[in-house]
């Protein structure tokens, strides 16, 4: 989860915006687990991203749907 108050937030996060390039592969599947303020940036973004964030309880959650995915993007937090 981001922290927009975090002095360095500049240095540890990413703009969803910059991975537009990206979400214009096709046949290329993405998904959200962003949770927070910052999973309201999916509603800016012109791509067919499957949020799973509300489904995901806890990080054990989290961590059962990451060991599905066959590559995961990250800021470097």
């Amino acid at each position: 989860m981001s922290n927009a108050s975090h002095p360095k937030n500049w240095a540890r996060s990413i703009l969803l915006a910059l991975l537009q390039p990206l979400f214009n592969l096709h046949e290329v599947y993405f998904f959200s687990l962003q949770m927070g303020p910052t999973a309201a940036d999916l509603a800016n973004i012109k791509a067919n991203i499957t949020d799973l964030a509300p489904a995901t309880e806890d990080m054990a959650y989290a961590a059962a749907q990451m060991a599905h995915l066959d590559l995961i993007l990250t800021g470097g937090t």
